[in-house]
C-alpha cells in the first residue's frame, strides 16, 4: 500500500519585492532586535527605521 504526502514549498524569486509586513507575526522579538542591531551597527545615526530611536551611548572605560 502506498500513501502521498503533501508538502508545501516556497522559492523567493524577487527578494526586494518580500513583504516582511506579512511575516511579521512569524518572528520572535529577539529575532526583529537582532536584525534591527544590525542594521544599527551597519548604518549608525544613519539609520531609519519607522518606530525604533537610534541613539548613541557612550560609555567610559577604565584600563585596571
Amino acid at each position: 500500500m502506498a500513501t502521498g504526502k503533501t508538502e508545501w514549498k516556497f522559492e523567493i524569486l524577487d527578494i526586494s519585492k518580500v513583504d516582511l509586513n506579512a511575516l511579521r507575526a512569524h518572528f520572535p522579538v529577539k529575532e526583529i532586535e537582532k536584525a534591527i542591531g544590525k542594521a544599527v551597527r551597519a548604518t549608525k545615526q544613519h539609520t531609519k527605521i519607522d518606530g525604533v530611536r537610534v541613539f548613541e551611548d557612550v560609555a567610559t572605560q577604565f584600563r585596571r
